[in-house]
């Protein structure tokens, strides 16, 4: 059920242009923003950021308790909904 919420949560952010969720790894972070950018149809910009700084935009969207994240140069991530961060402020 929290992972439901969350995806309709997701999906239901007002477009401001912030990211809505974040997973991070060893090799960077996958950024999850809240408006379309240059995606099409309900799928919402993404930037997977490595730690030099250097960043590949993409696309995400939801299916069920995943996010799949495809970026423009071909790769593509499946992330479970569970591993989303929602951002703090500082």
């Amino acid at each position: 059920m929290k992972h439901i919420v969350l995806c309709i949560a997701l999906l239901a952010l007002p477009a401001q242009g912030k990211i809505a969720a974040t997973v991070q790894s060893e090799a960077g972070k996958i950024d999850l923003h809240d408006e379309p950018g240059i995606c099409l149809g309900d799928a919402m910009r993404a930037e997977f950021v490595t730690p030099a700084g250097a960043v590949t935009p993409g696309c995400w969207t939801v299916k069920g308790a995943a996010v799949f994240v495809v970026f423009l140069d071909g790769d593509v991530a499946r992330i479970p909904v569970g591993a989303l961060k929602v951002p703090t402020s500082v």
